[in-house]
């Protein structure tokens, strides 16, 4: 008995031994295994750093001495939507045949207004009108400017299409420095060319802030501001413009010293918040009128104006930053607070006086504003302090559409122009749809790079050509940061899976290596225990 439980002890421990040797050699191979995953997520990551993508640089300087680097990522809406980015003219996403290519809804639209896919329609004022009333109702631009641009416009008594026959297919260009879309630094040159042009009226204000339109009285005064809240009381609030305390209420400054300046209000002394917040209100109003004239009189832009000035009024109800009551070196609350609500978009107060800076509130309005009416993504905010924001007047290219003396060439005027350029293309070369959504940037960009798909744009003789991308001069390629960024994420993540793995891998190898080495012992000592035994057999049988 003893010999075959020996025995059988010496199977068992075999079978486990093999066991034990054949996990061994699988986690061997699952350790090879993560190392070669490793290495292709490292090699995944190197690829990454040499991605591009491409973007649409705005004035196309990027790369050049003037070179702002303001530039977007490229999108479709980009360069087939309307805006200061293209300077309203389409820039065409084409076929190799030099058909135009649609996004889902443009296409729905053409085929709902039977424009040939092949080129063959002849483009006219009842089909462009058509076409758009088609994109409107699939939400390829906004119902409000297929019911601006329908409508048409009146000169002297005539009326006028919006749409214009031979745009972009050789056609006289309109002139587009006749709609004002200028950036902050030219906006203010051209404020004051409109303020020296004409004199001071002082009978058209009559109480100041109601700006008329650029070309029948250019003056941006801000008269009696005092006045706004309590004029008994005038005499006990202040106004500083560059520090320089103004304190009589018939003191009036302009637009110009708002938006170029640091201009400060003080409300009087003595007011309870809501008495000192309504005051300021009573100011604001005055500036936000002021700001209103520079700018064209439309549905969608006094909408527009009505919702950034409801966002204004309610960051000045919002918080107040206290100064503190100790005044240092100050000679009065109202120096303190001119002297520190330049850092701040919003109210502020010493002890019992609140002031703002009124330049601030001009450029938060304005950072609202843009907001509302922005057509592409923009990472402008207003927060309490000024440096943690970012203002729309900070940045020096973004373009405002100033009101116009002439009616017909304001925006509307170029949103004609450039959906008459639009359909007229559409007719003459035709339109297909891509293989993919040429909605998704990621798509277009690779679509674009490798020679699927093409960009047309506007030459000097006024009409569109198919050319490589980058001899348009808003089209570049550069360095994908973002894709960088999720690649090394994505690699350091990886890498820290595996590691933990191969971790787990070394302790279940270290824990199986251990126990093969005491099957191995107790192997051995089996197996010279069976011998022993089988000698001792035959020994007793052999004599």
């Amino acid at each position: 008995m003893g010999l075959a439980a020996s025995q059988a002890r010496f199977l068992a421990i075999t079978a486990r031994k093999a066991s034990c040797e054949f996990q061994s050699m699988q986690l061997a191979q699952e350790k090879l295994s993560l190392t070669r995953a490793l290495a292709n997520a490292t090699q995944k990551y190197q690829n990454s750093l040499n991605q591009t993508k491409l973007v649409w640089d705005m004035d196309g300087t990027t790369g050049t001495a003037a070179a702002t680097g303001q530039t977007y990522d490229l999108t479709y809406d980009v360069m087939m939507t309307p805006s200061a980015l293209n300077s309203y003219d389409p820039y065409f996403i084409t076929s190799r045949t030099g058909k135009i290519v649609l996004n889902s809804a443009m296409a729905k639209a053409a085929e709902a207004a039977g424009i040939a896919r092949d080129g063959s329609t002849i483009p006219d004022e009842s089909g462009f009108y058509k076409f758009l009333e088609c994109m409107g109702q699939n939400g390829a631009i906004a119902p409000s400017t297929v019911t601006t641009l329908s409508a048409g416009y009146d000169i002297e008594g005539t009326h006028h299409s919006y749409y214009i026959p031979d745009a972009g297919i050789g056609g006289e260009p309109i002139d587009k420095t006749g709609a004002n879309a200028m950036t902050i630094g030219t906006m203010l040159v051209y404020i004051k060319d409109k303020l020296e042009e004409e004199p001071y009226d002082s009978s058209w204000t009559s109480g100041g802030g109601t700006a008329e339109p650029f070309g029948n009285k250019a003056t941006f005064k801000l008269e009696n501001l005092y006045a706004s809240y309590d004029s008994s009381n005038a005499d006990k609030q202040a106004i500083f413009i560059n520090s320089t305390k103004y304190n009589k209420a018939d003191d009036s400054f302009d637009l110009l010293d708002l938006l170029s300046g640091n201009v400060t209000y003080v409300a009087q002394e003595g007011l309870g918040e809501q008495e000192a917040k309504d005051a300021i209100i009573a100011v604001a109003d005055k500036v936000i009128d002021s700001i209103k004239g520079l700018f064209a009189d439309d549905i969608q832009n006094s909408q527009a104006m009505a919702s950034a000035e409801t966002q204004l009024k309610d960051l000045l109800n919002g918080t107040i930053i206290d100064l503190g009551g100790t005044r240092g070196g100050y000679t009065n609350d109202a120096s303190k607070i001119n002297d520190s609500a330049n850092a701040y978009n919003v109210i502020v107060k010493t002890d019992g006086t609140y002031g703002i800076s009124l330049s601030n509130m001009a450029s938060a309005f304005l950072t609202y504003y843009a907001l509302i009416c922005g057509e592409y993504d923009v990472p402008y905010n207003v927060r309490n302090r000024v440096d943690d924001s970012d203002l729309v007047t900070e940045d020096p290219n973004y373009y405002y559409v100033l009101r116009n003396e002439d009616a017909v060439t304001e925006k509307d005027m170029l949103l004609g122009n450039f959906y008459s350029m639009m359909y007229n293309n559409i007719c003459k070369t035709g339109w297909t749809t891509a293989s993919g959504n040429v909605d998704d940037k990621e798509y277009l960009s690779h679509a674009i790079k490798n020679g699927q798909l093409f960009i047309s744009s506007l030459n000097t003789d006024n009409t569109y050509y198919q050319d490589p991308y980058t001899f348009n001069g808003h089209v570049i390629e550069v360095t994908d940061e973002d894709a960088i960024t999720q690649a090394e994420l994505e690699y350091e993540q990886t890498k820290s899976t595996l590691n933990y793995k191969e971790e787990q891998l070394e302790l279940d190898m270290k824990n199986i290596d251990t126990e093969i080495s005491a099957l191995t012992t107790e192997y051995d000592t089996v197996k010279n225990l069976i011998s022993k035994n089988v000698e001792k057999v035959f020994t007793m049988f052999s004599s």
